[in-house]
């Protein structure tokens, strides 16, 4: 059956949705699997992530190439097994992402005694288990009650009637997820501000007072202030420390399993002040080393901006506005097109939580090699 210029248009721009997440997400396994990418906290998260975008971007594109190909798709045990799959990858997506968003703001804002405080790979692999629980429970309760059907798009999927069937079983557990994301990424927006308002008062508190004691006594009473020269200036803008000569108070304000940022990027160094008595060898064996400003945005950056699911969410707007027209008895081929939106996020999420500096160092490496 050929296709109408709408339904060839909306055919082609979903296709190319699902192939471009199924290509993205793969290439974030192969990559995340065989190239020696630094470890951490949300590797598995992530890639427990990727493979959900892989199989709802391969199980859309197969069929999308059928509609392509043959004509709309009909009711049939392909039809039901896309439906299947679909359910269980699309939810696998929104419950991966919730839940890197919790263990994101537990890692961040958690005490050293707490629960995620000492990564094992069970805790990570627990995680990523219980992500997959909802969306086996929802896909065979929809396969039992024989819910699947040829929907709008290039799928099948749980059919529109009784309406509340794809609130009860998808919708609103997305609504649920994403209004918990916004509220969980606030707070830890909100932590993290407070932590580098903190963390700068410390430092300047500190460098104060090793710059006073440093003044030999015979010129305190004449200035214990360092230069006004605009040039001559101590950067306090610290986020990170490490511990030196055995100091302890350098190590409590650590992060926990902090961002993974190349030094390549630094910016270069800035002219510093040195105290009257202090070498620059002496003041650079501080335990408090300076971080400009520009370093400290690129690991905001990378604690919060990675982790943010915005792109997730935008991309979802027009799909779930389409299927609330739906439910309510209309159709609306505007919202049909840009639904279309939705098979980017597989896409989108590559770029956002998979795709990042050491990747792409560790892949430039293993180009070399090869």
């Amino acid at each position: 059956m050929a296709l109408s210029h709408f339904a060839l248009a909306l055919a082609a721009a979903d296709f190319i949705g699902s192939t471009l997440s199924a290509l993205g997400s793969g290439f974030i396994i192969l990559c995340y699997v065989f190239l020696p990418v630094k470890r951490h906290y949300r590797h598995l998260l992530i890639l427990n992530l990727a493979v959900a975008d892989f199989m709802n971007g391969i199980n859309n594109g197969i069929s999308g190439a059928f509609v392509l190909a043959q004509g709309p798709l009909q009711y049939s045990a392909a039809c039901v097994a896309n439906g299947l799959i679909g359910q269980l990858s699309v939810q696998a997506t929104d419950t991966s992402i919730f839940a890197i968003a919790i263990v994101t703001v537990v890692i961040v804002t958690e005490t050293r005694d707490g629960w995620l405080s000492k990564r094992t790979r069970w805790k990570v692999a627990v995680v990523c288990a219980s992500t997959w629980v909802l969306p086996i429970i929802t896909s065979f309760v929809a396969l039992g009650k024989g819910y699947y059907s040829a929907v709008s798009g290039n799928w099948c999927w749980i059919r529109t009637e009784p309406a509340y069937l794809r609130y009860v079983l998808t919708h609103a557990w997305r609504f649920l997820f994403i209004f918990s994301e916004i509220g969980l990424y606030v707070y830890l927006y909100i932590h993290l501000r407070k932590s580098f308002r903190t963390m700068n008062f410390l430092i300047a508190n500190q460098i104060q007072v090793s710059t006073e004691a440093s003044i030999p006594s015979h010129l305190s009473s004449v200035s214990a202030e360092p230069p006004r020269d605009p040039e001559l200036k101590i950067h306090v803008s610290q986020t990170q420390f490490n511990k030196v000569d055995g100091d302890s108070s350098a190590e409590k304000f650590r992060p926990v399993d902090g961002p993974d940022v190349s030094d390549e990027e630094a910016p270069p160094p800035t002219p510093h002040y040195y105290p009257p008595g202090k070498s620059s060898a002496s003041v650079r064996q501080s335990p408090i080393p300076a971080m400009d400003e520009k370093r400290q945005r690129q690991v905001a950056r990378v604690l919060l901006l990675n982790a943010y699911p915005i792109a997730y969410i935008v991309l979802w707007i027009p799909g779930l506005c389409n299927r609330l027209v739906e439910a309510s008895g209309h159709t609306s081929r505007v919202l049909q097109l840009m639904q279309a939106t939705t098979q980017f996020v597989g896409f989108a999420n590559a770029l956002t939580y998979g795709w990042n500096e050491n990747v792409a160092k560790s892949l430039k490496e293993a180009i070399k090699r090869w």
